[in-house]
């Protein structure tokens, strides 16, 4: 319940070697330790994304009791960002030098300090270009990055999405100027597409738009990525996966609920998606 995955995902992972050590209890029940918790919480941090999972994955990172992994971004040596902009759940954002976050300890170093009910929801690495940040009630906003001056490693941030009681944010994209159109998708599946220029730039601090309506109270939106010339799109569930065309994602108004992308069974929710 702690990752939104059920049983039979969890004892998938046990099976291909991503949980080791289990205890079964009995045929039905298995016994999960703190270990296997973090471990849990870094598979579906590599998930969201987009990295290989399998059992050849080094992601035995240290992390400090009472912590757990809850976004990761990839970069490389031959990297051109400057930035690294951080995205909580509470929508606090911060801006900060991309060396400054730099370390070889084992243990990292703490690049934002969080309120204790808040946490990371996405980490861009990134020079100015614009950011879309999307909350899982549907909402969204586009924001220069330009202006926002880089701050230290152990500062708070400043309030990027203004939102309603009971909403967060689940993550948020680098917007670039090659940017077509929108993909986004619900928890239930329903997809769509909606043309950049169907949104408005706005300040900081804002409650933006409905990038997508939602069917009923059940749902809510889990992912959203902007659309260049990419052709394909990969759909991935709790333990399933689906490949279609972008030609199959139909484009629509931004108050629409778009169509259903793939049947989910009882207890399985869409993960995200990704392009090629």
């Amino acid at each position: 319940e702690k990752f939104g995955l059920n049983a039979s995902t969890i004892r998938y992972y046990e099976e291909i070697g991503l949980l080791e050590n289990v205890e079964h209890k009995d045929k039905y029940h298995r016994i999960y330790t703190d270990a296997h918790v973090d471990r849990l919480s870094a598979i579906e941090c590599f998930k969201q994304a987009r990295l290989p999972l399998d059992e050849k994955v080094p992601i035995e990172i240290l992390v400090k009791g009472g912590e757990r992994f809850s976004a990761i971004a990839t970069t490389s040596k031959h990297n051109t960002n400057k930035y690294v902009v951080f995205l909580t759940k509470k929508g606090i954002l911060k801006k900060s030098k991309l060396d400054d976050c730099s370390t070889n300890r084992s243990t990292g170093l703490r690049v934002i300090t969080l309120d204790a009910d808040d946490e990371i929801r996405s980490i861009l690495v990134m020079n100015e270009e614009r950011i879309g940040i999307m909350s899982k009630a549907g909402n969204i906003i586009v924001v220069e990055t330009k202006n926002i001056a880089p701050i230290g490693r152990t500062a708070k941030g400043r309030k990027g999405m203004n939102l309603n009681a009971g909403d967060e944010v689940v993550c948020a994209r680098v917007i670039d100027k090659d940017t077509k159109s929108i993909v986004s998708i619900s928890a239930n599946g329903y997809m769509k597409r909606t043309t950049i220029n169907d949104f408005n730039t706005t300040g900081l601090n804002t409650k933006g738009n409905k990038i997508q309506k939602l069917k009923d109270a059940n749902d809510s939106m889990v992912d959203f990525a902007p659309v260049h010339d990419e052709k394909n799109l990969i759909v991935v569930a709790s333990r399933a996966q689906i490949k279609l065309g972008m030609d199959e994602v139909a484009v629509s108004g931004r108050t629409t609920i778009g169509t259903k992308s793939m049947k989910v069974k009882d207890n399985d929710k869409i993960i995200g998606f990704s392009l090629s």
